[in-house]
């Protein structure tokens, strides 16, 4: 077996010598002692001559192997037998010897390669968003996936990865054509083109939990060599608890799941209700668990949604382990639709100053005191109309029009009286399509 080569698989190892290989997949340890998944292949057969799950370190496992093989392909039985015992007894020894250890002194500093795509998403640990629906969260992650798979700077304005390939999205809540069409949209609005076979869309919405397929995943990820994936959304992919199995333990096999996969993750998780209706209050579900395994949050907060159909959200680094917390990041999205069809024609993420940016132009003053509301909360009209350079008067005006139409609020036994945002339409619960 001079000629044998060994190739590591996320659980397991692929083995070749001359016409023969032989895979080891799936494996665990057991109460018996190591179990594998084994396919035994000639000549890059389609259907394995061999295939079963077997006890490597049972007595009979080599003769049983041998005695399927049948002298088959010219291979005799005792060369078959031979060249098995040589490698189950090397998958063995490379499963108890565990994993290789790294020496701290010759190990690399982490510099700019601690993050895949600086500061949105590190390498080494996963990375959660929370957003509300409608914030174009999904939209986001997606342009962020496009970003690492082409390496363009286009798409986030300067934002470039230390690393490109392909990348995966794990959908548990749209379909394939839904995502097309915004990707589509994406590359329109940055002016690039995408390779195929950059993107891979994997439908989850029929395989429950991502830990009931992480193996099998982590095996399609690395025939593909993913280097990023996205999970949308985390509520999905953990499962639900049950009195048997509690939320904290579906959120640590989530977690044990990612690290099977081996890439850069992002995932893409909800913002509780009462976050959302007090505008600056950051956080998503899960239990403490959930905020605790994440190494990099980032929380999408004032989203405001003007007259015309753009989005402004501001991002905040909520936390961050391995550096120092990173500003604020706040952007203007802009969709435009098709017409006849009603599909994305081109989406973009421009950068902005802060939700309030060029309020001063804007035609439409009851948005401009919106928008200064969500970024501010609670003002006073003599602030609203300094800011906007307006008579208190006519912002006055426009306040109580607006309270009478639901928009604006006065805060009662408030000295002086404050305005803010009314946002009881129920509405706003609602998850958006993107």
């Amino acid at each position: 077996m001079t000629d044998l080569t060994v190739e590591q698989l996320p659980k397991g190892w692929r083995y070749r010598t001359g016409p023969l290989e032989v895979l080891f997949d799936f494996m665990s340890a057991t109460a018996r002692g190591v179990e594998a998944w084994i396919e035994v292949r000639h000549d890059g057969s389609d259907v394995p001559e061999i295939f079963g799950r077997k006890d490597l370190t049972g007595a009979n496992t080599v003769r049983d192997l041998a005695n399927a093989w049948k002298g088959q392909n010219g291979l005799s039985e005792d060369l078959f037998r031979d060249i098995m015992r040589r490698i189950v007894y090397d998958v063995i020894q490379r499963w108890r010897a565990g994993p290789d250890p790294t020496d701290l002194f010759d190990a690399e500093l982490a510099s700019d390669r601690r993050y895949l795509l600086r500061p949105w998403v590190e390498i080494a640990a996963p990375t959660r968003l929370i957003a509300q629906g409608g914030s174009t969260k999904s939209a986001f992650g997606l342009a962020l996936a496009l970003t690492v798979c082409t390496g363009s700077n286009k798409i986030l304005h300067g934002y470039r990865p230390t690393q490109t390939g392909p990348v995966a999205f794990l959908d548990w809540e749209a379909h394939a054509g839904i995502h097309k069409e915004r990707l589509d949209a994406i590359a329109r609005g940055a002016g690039i083109k995408i390779d195929r076979e950059m993107v891979h869309y994997f439908d989850m919405r029929r395989h429950g939990a991502l830990r009931r397929t992480a193996t099998a995943l982590a095996n399609r990820f690395h025939e593909l060599g993913i280097v990023f994936v996205v999970v949308d959304s985390v509520m999905l992919a953990r499962g639900s608890g049950s009195e048997k199995r509690a939320a904290e333990d579906s959120t640590l096999e989530l977690y044990e799941a990612l690290g099977e996969l081996g890439c850069a993750a992002l995932l893409i998780d909800h913002k509780p209700k009462d976050a959302i209706k007090s505008r600056d209050k950051k956080g998503g579900y899960g239990s403490v668990v959930m905020d605790n395994s994440a190494r990099l949050v980032w929380d999408m907060h004032q989203v405001a949604k003007l007259s015309d159909g753009r989005i402004r959200w501001t991002a905040s680094n909520t936390k961050a382990n391995n550096s120092a917390p990173h500003p604020d990041v706040s952007y203007e999205v802009q969709i435009t639709t098709d017409r006849r069809s009603d599909l994305w024609h081109a989406c973009t993420f421009t950068p902005i100053a802060s939700i309030s940016d060029g309020l001063v132009e804007s035609s439409n003053l009851a948005e401009q005191i919106e928008l200064l509301m969500v970024e501010h909360g609670p003002m006073t009209v003599p602030r609203i109309a300094e800011l906007l350079e307006r008579g208190e008067g006519t912002i006055r005006k426009v306040l109580n029009r607006g309270a009478e139409t639901g928009k604006f609020r006065k805060l009662p036994d408030t000295v002086p009286p404050l305005w803010i945002l009314a946002i009881d339409d129920p509405r706003e619960e609602l998850e958006a399509p993107w």
